[in-house]
């Protein structure tokens, strides 16, 4: 995957390839995603590798590094499609940074930095999870729902709902989250 970085508010760009690690390494790699959190600086770029033994694979930019360092797989699977990637503070710890992916298969998380990955937590059936980190480290991701019609899907504006769940927002009480308590404890 190709990235281009600015650090002079796009006058100049430096172009970066991005893989996944070479055992994961696939023909077909894409559905890219970024993050960044200007608390700390760093950016993190990820794809999907759809080899078999493929999955979600993550790299980290910090500000002042020449390069990213190697991605990591966030989680292996044949099975992942339409990643979306958040940074922000860690719940109730604002020096805290986790770091979110969702994709039709749930929401992984990771609390150091992107090292290693948790997960993932299922939301529901479908697939566009876009997940955002609330100023207190709560998490939010909305939920694209796309209908089929006459055998092939349709993605107009008709049929897309957008809705938003908050994933335990108050924290400390996840009683109503139904499995999603996991993601943040």
């Amino acid at each position: 995957m190709g990235v281009a970085v600015s650090n002079d508010s796009g006058v100049t760009w430096t172009d970066f390839f991005v893989r996944p690690p070479l055992a994961f390494q696939s023909d077909v790699e894409g559905d890219p995603m970024t993050a960044y959190d200007d608390r700390t600086g760093t950016l993190w770029v990820g794809a999907i590798s759809f080899a078999s033994n493929g999955g979600v694979f993550v790299a980290r930019k910090v500000t002042g590094q020449p390069a990213f360092e190697p991605s990591v797989m966030a989680k292996i699977t044949s099975a992942a499609d339409k990643g979306w990637m958040a940074a922000g503070s860690g719940p109730g710890n604002p020096n805290a940074t986790n770091v979110y992916i969702a994709y039709k298969q749930g929401v992984l998380r990771s609390t150091d930095m992107g090292n290693t990955w948790t997960g993932p937590v299922f939301l529901a059936q479908g697939i566009g999870f876009l997940p955002r980190v609330g100023p207190n480290g709560e998490v939010y991701v909305a939920e694209w729902h796309c209908r089929a019609f006459s055998g092939k899907s349709a993605y107009t504006s008709l049929e897309r709902m957008t809705k938003f769940l908050a994933i335990c927002p108050a924290l400390r009480d996840c009683s109503d989250c139904s499995g999603i308590a996991g993601l943040i404890e």
